[in-house]
């Protein structure tokens, strides 16, 4: 973005890749980032220029395009090897930008790696940068990548689509001879290869399965041992052995992924949130041990009023102990951003929130702020929201919830699904056929089921799937 600061009105820059490695791509959504932070207009022209040997010139034509007041970015991709003839382009563009005031941005695309060390384009390129190759991205860059594609096909298909964590370890890495966009294509048709058989065994999940692999994805998966420990390492962010990508939703493996950063070793680093868990632990500790008298209510009176009819709408109406622990940490909180004497007692990280908790915590903050005129800082809302996603997962873990379908596998399904989203943890399912018919038997699997759940409370989810 830092071009897009610089005063200077004519500026050259060059991208170096193989074809397929998504330059083009990247410098769409460059430009779209541009204008969202405002460093661009949206009135910004973008004109695309390709230059070959045989074709003629074109750049006569599409000057006239150019209006002379906007923002001006020129996507040239160079298909010709007459670097000299790149040159003189240049030259031309150059001097038809002398009598404007607008700036122009010129983006030369290459297609071979070694051109960033031609001295004759060394002579009018400005910034010269060398395109990451599919073969040379970390792991986490190649895992984005595969789950935002992924999860574009479970919008476009308008089903679930979900994989094992085996099945994601070797798209991840297949390595030789793939370039970006040819790996993107290579998924795409594994998707579809298991959208067949989702149709044919009329499945409720498009389940992605080693047989859905080709065999020359297979086939160039190289150097596994030394990229093992990296792996794991980012798959170990996930519960569970099945990843579940929901149509229409917001990729959770994405974003998680995205905020995270690597280590030295390319490694994630996952003891971000422990300082986190570790003070939300100790609150839900709290809650077991004290009791709510006059004193304590009347210490966080001012809370409760404002906020306890949004928290009793939650699970934590369950147990009143959970809002008072929060109320008095937010008390104490408030006192000392109010005072100037808060200092952050953890290192800030992603934390445990879901997006449940995390609209649960924009509320209570908006709430202080508009009526108490405190800006409750971003470390903090993190922590609120993990201390409400645990402590959820603390009462609902209580209630133990038993899927019932008619098909094979069906509420196996959802039991894994549910599981993996860290929805609920204790579930149960039975996949019932012929037994319906016999209500004895269904009925001592119920039993079977409750009583091996250890709990008197059993919701009980019944499907049917025609």
């Amino acid at each position: 973005m830092g071009i897009l600061l610089y005063p200077q009105t004519f500026q050259s820059i060059s991208l170096h890749a193989a074809y397929g490695e998504g330059k083009h791509h990247f410098l769409r959504f460059f430009i779209e980032k541009a204008k969202e932070l405002q460093l661009l207009g949206n009135y910004t022209q973008v004109l695309e220029y390709m230059v070959t040997d045989e074709l003629p010139d074109n750049e006569q034509k599409r000057l006239h395009e150019v209006h002379p007041d906007n923002t001006t970015i020129f996507l040239i991709d160079v298909q010709c090897s007459n670097r000299y003839r790149l040159f003189q382009l240049h030259q031309k563009l150059q001097q038809h930008h002398a009598g404007l005031h607008s700036s122009w941005i010129l983006c030369y695309l290459f297609s071979d790696q070694d051109s960033i060390k031609d001295p004759i384009l060394q002579r009018f390129i400005e910034y010269p940068l060398q395109f990451p190759s599919y073969e040379h991205r970390t792991l986490k860059e190649r895992l984005e990548l595969i789950f935002s594609e992924i999860q574009k096909q479970s919008n476009i298909l308008n089903e679930t689509i979900c994989l094992n964590k085996n099945v994601v370890t070797c798209i991840a890495l297949a390595d030789s001879a793939y370039t970006t966009q040819a790996l993107l294509r290579e998924l795409r048709r594994s998707i579809i290869r298991a959208h067949y058989s989702f149709v044919q065994r009329r499945a409720n999940i498009i389940d992605i399965t080693f047989e859905h692999l080709s065999d020359g994805m297979l086939n160039s998966i190289q150097d596994v041992s030394s990229r093992f420990s990296e792996l794991h390492s980012i798959l170990d962010m996930f519960d569970g052995d099945v990843l579940y990508f929901i149509a229409q939703t917001t990729c959770r493996f994405f974003n998680t992924l995205h905020t995270a950063t690597l280590n030295e070793q390319h490694l994630i680093d996952n003891h971000d949130n422990e300082q986190i868990i570790s003070i939300c632990n100790a609150m839900l500790k709290k809650t077991e041990k004290i009791e709510i008298n006059t004193i304590r209510s009347i210490f966080v009176k001012e809370l409760y009023d404002l906020m306890f009819p949004l928290l009793s709408a939650t699970p934590l109406k369950q147990k009143e102990t959970m809002i008072f622990v929060l109320f008095e940490y937010l008390q104490k909180l408030i006192t000392e951003l109010k005072n100037n004497t808060y200092h952050c007692s953890f290192t800030q990280s992603r934390g445990l929130g879901t997006k449940r908790t995390d609209a649960i915590c924009d509320n209570i903050a908006q709430i202080i702020e508009s009526k108490l005129q405190v800006t409750l800082p971003k470390a903090e809302r993190t922590l609120i929201s993990t201390y409400l996603q645990l402590a959820m997962q603390k009462l609902e873990a209580k209630t133990p919830m038993l899927f019932l379908c008619h098909g094979e596998d069906i509420a196996a399904n959802y039991e894994k699904y549910i599981r993996s989203a860290n929805l609920y943890e204790n579930c149960r399912s039975i996949d019932y056929s012929e037994a319906w018919r016999k209500k004895e038997s269904v009925f001592f699997w119920i039993t079977y089921a409750i009583s091996s759940s250890r709990s008197t409370i059993m919701r009980l989810c019944l499907f049917s799937v025609i």
